[in-house]
């Protein structure tokens, strides 16, 4: 069981766009933070939509990640979420056309824009 939470999103919630990034997570509060602020800057200067999938957190990643993500899915079933649950969870809150998945500890590229 998972639900949904939206933040404010320069695009129309039914709109497609071209691409998701999709951060799977599970209590990564200490690490996620400058990721989803890159990510974030990255996705409104091209046009994507940004969502985070989290296990569960309780160490305060959620409500990091509703400050940046477009839409934060979190898990609420009483069973521990596995990283492919949680992918697709974060996929099927996509709007994107393609998904893409960054972990939590990625370390980005340089030229992110140029990347995605």
């Amino acid at each position: 069981m998972d639900s949904t939470t939206p933040t404010p999103s320069p695009s129309s919630s039914t709109a497609v766009l071209p691409a998701s990034i999709i951060v799977p997570c599970y209590d990564e509060v200490r690490l996620i933070g400058p990721l989803l602020a890159t990510l974030r800057g990255a996705c409104d200067r091209l046009g994507l939509d940004l969502v985070v999938s989290d296990g569960g957190s309780t160490d305060g990643t959620i409500a990091l990640a509703r400050q940046y993500a477009h839409r934060v899915v979190v898990h609420t079933g009483p069973e521990r979420q596995t990283i492919a649950a949680g992918r697709n969870a974060g996929a099927d809150a996509a709007l994107g056309r393609v998904v893409v998945f960054f972990n939590a500890d990625v370390t980005l590229p340089a030229d992110l824009d140029a990347f995605l």
